[in-house]
């Protein structure tokens, strides 16, 4: 059974806000947003500067856009079980990569300190994303109504 609408509208509206803000710290942690009420404030009260808070804002970036995008997944999509799971996967594989990506880059520290951490987001996201998008998925049969 698919959302209600108040469900999706309130869904859609707080991940929109939520994903914006999720691929801002990726991409340009500390960058204030215009549409987001006094970001600026909240971003230079954290940011000073540092490599290493551009870090944790970029791991925390791919975090709120995981949380977005599989909220999103799970309202907007298909209600049958097996097609969300792919999709879901999907949004984890991407996720996980992303967060391998973000990790990878930082030359805070050596690689023997983050690779592991690195590697373990890698794999299984790469194993999420070959799941979703190789495995063949049948429709189930609706369940037949009882008498």
């Amino acid at each position: 059974m698919a959302p209600p609408l108040h469900v999706k509208a309130v869904a859609g509206l707080v991940n929109g806000f939520v994903l914006i803000a999720g691929i801002r710290n990726v991409a340009a942690p500390g960058y204030p947003l215009p549409i987001i009420p006094e970001d600026s404030a909240f971003q230079d009260h954290f940011h000073d500067g540092s490599r290493k808070v551009e870090f944790l804002f970029q791991m925390l970036g791919v975090c709120f856009c995981a949380m977005a995008f599989n909220k999103l997944v799970a309202v907007f999509t298909t209600p049958e079980s097996t097609f969300l799971r792919q999709k879901l996967f999907f949004t984890y594989g991407l996720c996980d990569l992303a967060m391998a990506v973000v990790v990878f880059q930082y030359k805070g520290l050596p690689m023997s300190v983050t690779g592991g951490f690195a590697a373990m987001h890698a794999v299984e996201g790469a194993a999420f994303l070959h799941d979703a998008l190789m495995r063949k998925r049948a429709v189930k049969k609706a369940a037949g109504k009882k008498k």
